[in-house]
């Protein structure tokens, strides 16, 4: 992997200086914004489709509520550990290399898993899948760190992530009728070559330390990031266990494959609306209080999934889940670039989220293995939530503390 070494101190001669200027203007531009958010986008489809995905598994292979858990947390696993490591180099090697080699990664364990049908092999091929897609996303992450406006930028992003996820939702159903598990597979395996491609688009290197217009003072230590990392953790603990086996809630409501894909797809769209929203409202409302209310909004669709419903109520509850995530996710990654000192750290937002995807389903699969109904499970789930905002308020204090 070739080293992209970042530009040297300014000098008298002032060439860094003018190479860092157009490089942050670079990297501002709308075009480099939204490839950056199609490349991220590509890279989490299978977790905003998650539960068509384990659905379809479902389907095609002979495997328990817990099997299909543990595939589903496999990838989150390969996820987190590749995102960790990238600590290591995104300041230091070419953003497109490892964009590009990572894409191609994901694309080859994306059709091996059309044809694999041995658990423990898809669960090795899972894992090498979820590294692929966290190393193509760190760089875009990156990316929209060190853009002037961060919280616009990741609600864009976010806007993106739910648009893509939409359109395939829409088509799985199809897809799945015709192809199966397989066919799924191949139709994002595809999707991630094109964005192999698109990765040779991007910048090789950003700006050390970031480039982000804090949405509060940047405070001298990393204690603010790592607890809102954390609370990302957490939050996302709480929503994977739930979105992740949604396609399944769905079934054991009594809906049809077509009803729960419709319901899926969809909601999907809500969480667009929701990124809008946060875009559009950016630094003119206080972080906190838009993730107090996204939390308390996820929390209120738990409660209502605990209730027996048709399909219109099913899919009222799964809009209004996405619209209050998706508003608050958009502000959670804009809070947490704002505490980062060094440049480094935002990326581990892709960790945090993994690490509480590879955390949910997998503990939502072990409740429902031992529980006769998905009631205990929403609790779980709406306990998380609401602990995440306590980390987030945590955070922001311990960076007021910080600075004082």
């Amino acid at each position: 992997m070739a080293s992209d070494p970042e530009a040297p101190a300014s000098s008298a001669n002032s060439p860094p200086p003018r190479r860092d200027s157009a490089q942050r203007a670079r990297i501002n531009r709308w075009p480099t914004i939204a490839i950056a958010g199609v490349i991220v986008g590509t890279g989490t489809l299978f977790f905003n489709v998650m539960p068509l995905i384990l659905s379809s598994l479902a389907r095609a292979r002979p495997l328990t509520d817990s099997q299909i858990g543990f595939f589903a947390s496999a990838v989150m696993g390969g996820a987190m550990v590749a995102t960790l490591a990238s600590v290591l180099w995104i300041r230091r090697f070419s953003w497109r290399l490892t964009s590009l080699v990572a894409a191609l990664a994901a694309t080859a364990a994306l059709f091996g898993l059309m044809v694999l049908e041995n658990y423990f092999a898809m669960l090795a091929v899972a894992f090498v899948l979820g590294c692929g897609q966290a190393a193509m996303i760190a760089p875009p992450i990156a990316l929209l760190s060190d853009t002037d406006t961060p919280t616009r930028n990741f609600a864009v992003m976010v806007g993106l992530q739910v648009g893509l996820a939409s359109v395939l939702a829409a088509a799985f159903p199809a897809i799945d009728g015709a192809w199966s598990f397989a066919g799924g597979m191949g139709v994002m395996g595809a999707t991630t070559l094109v964005c192999a491609g698109l990765a040779l688009t991007l910048p090789a290197h950003g700006i050390r330390g970031g480039g982000g217009a804090p949405a509060v003072a940047r405070p001298p230590s990393n204690a603010p990031v790592f607890l809102g990392l954390g609370a990302l953790l957490v939050f996302y603990t709480g929503i994977t266990a739930v979105w992740g086996f949604a396609g399944i809630l769905g079934d054991a409501r009594g809906l049809g494959e077509g009803e729960v894909a419709s319901a899926v797809s969809v909601s999907l769209g809500a969480g667009l609306v929701g990124s809008v929203v946060a875009g559009v409202l950016g630094d003119r409302v206080r972080a906190l209080s838009a993730i107090l209310f996204g939390s308390l909004g996820v929390g209120a669709t738990y409660v209502l999934l605990a209730f027996e419903g048709g399909y219109w109520f099913f899919l009222a509850t799964l809009l209004a889940m996405n619209a209050f995530w998706n508003v608050s996710v958009a502000y959670q990654a804009g809070l947490i670039a704002s505490f980062d000192v060094t440049g480094r750290f935002a990326i581990l937002m892709t960790a945090g989220q993994t690490a509480g995807a590879l955390l949910g389903p997998g503990m939502m699969g072990l409740i429902l293995d031992s529980t006769d109904g998905f009631r205990i499970g929403l609790a779980f789930a709406g306990v998380w939530i609401l602990g995440a905002y306590g980390l987030f308020w945590k955070a922001v204090q311990s960076g007021a503390l910080a600075r004082n």
